[in-house]
């Protein structure tokens, strides 16, 4: 059966799981070590040693026998790698207590707070944390998404453009930002930043390519799509139809030639329309090209391509190569 779908984009909040947020914790406490000034306390340094290894067991063990102050704080975020936040929550409080590395105890005590449920408390810390320093950049991505989550559009973008200043390259940020210029439905805005974003990642490549659509970028959207990437099965459907939509049918029918190798329903889709008048879908079988009608679904009507033109079975219809997808419309519109 040939499925007529719409085009929904798959947005997801930046940083929305737990995973996400600890990456951007744990890799803000490992620079913040790197920077730190170094220390003659052997504890402290086989500490540091061990943390960077991810020996979080032998780290606790050199940080809790360190004399040097803020051997407290990474002796806090080892207890919090261990799954044991109550102990580094206790921990980062005697850390802000004691004035070591206040701004980024309490930072962390917003994580963990966040990661227990208590998204006030969190809040609050962070906008704490971002009053004493307002480039602090994991506060800013954070405060951000919770405005993203609370539906705030224009109050996570104030943020991530904040955060954004201080590690313009961010990888993170900057879809945290497409994130929202989607939502937003500002989509020429987030199809001008497709390149800052990671382009390993599938939902985001998804994205880009569903706005390649919209956008009328067929050709850009479709040079978007890694090697890698090209081997996922709907990502190779999308860059087909954008293919096929910029003229380039030729691309698309060898993409669906070679995915018709492994294909267990025996076709594939090379281009469709989901249009109120006039959907169809273009695909491919083992032997030949056909287009189905929304208005006849069951009707696969075979297509001929032979000397760079297109013609339709039981119709007068033809078209060169590049404009099948007008030729397919105008079928279904009845136009025979």
């Amino acid at each position: 059966m040939i499925l007529m779908t719409s085009v929904v984009f798959l947005l997801s909040a930046a940083c929305s799981t737990s995973q996400q947020k600890s990456s951007k914790r744990d890799a803000d406490n490992l620079k913040l070590l790197e920077q730190n000034v170094e220390s003659t306390d052997s504890f402290f340094n086989h500490g540091k040693d061990h943390l960077v290894k991810n020996e979080f067991d032998k780290a606790l063990e050199s940080f809790s026998k360190s004399k040097y102050s803020q051997a407290l704080f990474y002796k806090a975020i080892v207890l919090g790698q261990l799954g044991k936040p109550d102990e580094a929550q206790s921990a980062f409080r005697e850390c802000v207590a004691k004035d070591i590395l206040k701004n980024e105890s309490n930072y962390n005590l917003a994580m963990i707070s966040y990661d227990k449920g208590d998204a006030a408390s969190a809040k609050e810390l962070m906008e704490g944390v971002v009053s004493a320093d307002p480039e602090h950049t994991g506060a800013l991505f954070f405060l951000g998404n919770l405005k993203y989550l609370e539906n705030d559009m224009d109050g996570a973008l104030s943020y991530y453009e904040k955060a954004l200043k201080t590690q313009p390259d961010s990888t993170d940020l900057w879809e945290a930002v497409f994130s929202v210029r989607l939502q937003k439905e500002e989509f020429s805005k987030a199809w001008e930043i497709r390149e800052k974003l990671d382009r390993s990642n599938l939902e985001t490549v998804q994205n880009v390519l569903k706005l390649a659509e919209l956008t009328g970028n067929y050709l850009k959207g479709s040079e978007f799509v890694t090697d890698e990437l090209m081997k996922d099965g709907n990502i190779s459907k999308m860059t087909r139809i954008l293919l096929t939509k910029g003229g380039k049918f030729e691309n698309a029918l060898k993409n669906a030639e070679k995915e018709l190798e492994s294909s267990a329903e025996g076709f594939v889709m090379i281009d469709r329309s989901t249009e109120a008048e006039g959907s169809y879908v273009i695909g491919v079988d083992r032997n030949s090209v056909f287009i189905v009608c929304s208005k006849d679904p069951q009707k696969f009507v075979p297509v001929t391509v032979s000397g760079g033109k297109v013609s339709i079975e039981g119709s007068k219809l033809q078209s060169g190569v590049s404009e099948i997808s007008s030729l397919a419309k105008n079928f279904c519109l009845g136009n025979y």
